[in-house]
């Protein structure tokens, strides 16, 4: 008898201990709806380009890990991505179109409430991030500026190349040289980043503000180094060395460059239009982070395109974190404008 009422006092513990976890359903992924049903995969972008390359590279492997179903890829240019983007947040939201987004292009002219914004950022679906490009000033290797503190203790006015005026990295230029406190100029009008790297070779301006992947080449090559780069974290493994923009500036422009730093590292996100439902979102999700670890995947990684990973719910934080900074970015990138 006391055997009996121990197994049952026992029995009644163990129920009232785990069934608060047995009863939390487990994370509902519906893959029987994708079965013969065909996503559409929007880059807003022409065909060739890296935001092309990403759709195409995902392609072979949300069909090998979502059974049956096929991805197409609908090339959308225009606005500087923004057409592609209003696209994808006026299509369905039922799961079946995707997108891979100028992520901190969006976020700006979200910001500033560019009247061509046809979207709202906070109501789209977050699949994940791709990849996240670290933009960097550099300067030729022969240029007397090595450091910040170099270009702070110029007697000049600093000078830099921009392909146009209103580009991330025109805006990108202005927040940092005014968190530096370094006198600046720009020189718009060059027609391609290339161009504008040129002119700095030949040393009619000091410096330019742009991806590292585009500047890779010339600073592989020698012929042009890092002052620094605006990231919120040492992550990237290429530049490892060189100082992030937060490492530089005063406590009185952390916040700001806080924010933009989170607006630049939300840059090749994937969404969806808003109101996926849960079960579909999580396949989308789960699809994306397991092709990106794909072993065949990443050999792609290192031969066509980086990729640098964020889950689902990471990235629709970062978004809120680049998006929170709104408020104090908007009047200087109106400023800039200026």
């Amino acid at each position: 008898m006391r055997t009996l009422l121990f197994k049952t006092r026992w029995l009644a513990f163990l129920v009232a201990v785990l069934w608060p976890f047995a009863a939390e359903p487990a994370e509902e992924k519906d893959y029987a709806f994708y079965k013969g049903k065909v996503i559409e995969f929007i880059v807003p972008y022409t065909v060739g380009g890296g935001f092309d390359a990403y759709g195409r590279g995902l392609k072979p492997y949300f069909e090998k890990y979502i059974p049956g179903v096929t991805m197409v890829i609908r090339n959308t240019p225009g606005g500087g991505g923004l057409t592609g983007t209003n696209q994808l947040y006026r299509a369905k939201g039922d799961g079946l179109t995707i997108g891979i987004l100028n992520g901190a292009g969006m976020v700006l002219n979200q910001i500033l409430g560019a009247k061509e914004a046809l979207y709202d950022l906070n109501k789209m679906s977050w699949v994940g991030r791709v990849y996240a490009d670290t933009h960097v000033l550099a300067v030729p290797s022969k240029s007397p500026f090595r450091t910040a503190q170099d270009l702070k203790g110029a007697k000049r006015t600093i000078v830099i190349a921009q392909t146009g005026k209103g580009s991330d990295d025109f805006f990108l230029t202005y927040l940092a040289f005014n968190a530096l406190k370094i006198p600046f100029r720009n020189i718009i009008g060059f027609q391609s980043s290339a161009e504008a790297i040129m002119a700095v070779l030949r040393g009619e301006q000091d410096g330019f503000m742009d991806s590292f992947s585009t500047l890779e080449k010339v600073i592989k090559e020698g012929e042009m180094r890092l002052v620094f780069q605006v990231a919120l974290a040492r992550d990237d493994p290429r530049i490892k060395e060189v100082p992030t923009l937060l490492e530089l500036v005063g406590e009185d422009a952390r916040e700001m460059i806080t924010g933009i730093s989170s607006v630049f590292a939300f840059e090749r996100p994937i969404a969806a239009p808003p109101g996926v439902p849960a079960a579909r979102l999580n396949v989308l999700r789960e699809t994306l982070w397991t092709s990106l670890h794909d072993p065949g995947m990443v050999e792609w990684s290192k031969k066509v395109r980086p990729i640098l990973p964020l889950s689902g719910e990471e990235t629709e934080k970062l978004l809120k974190q680049a998006l929170a900074a709104g408020g104090r970015l908007k009047p200087l990138l109106q400023e800039s404008l200026k």
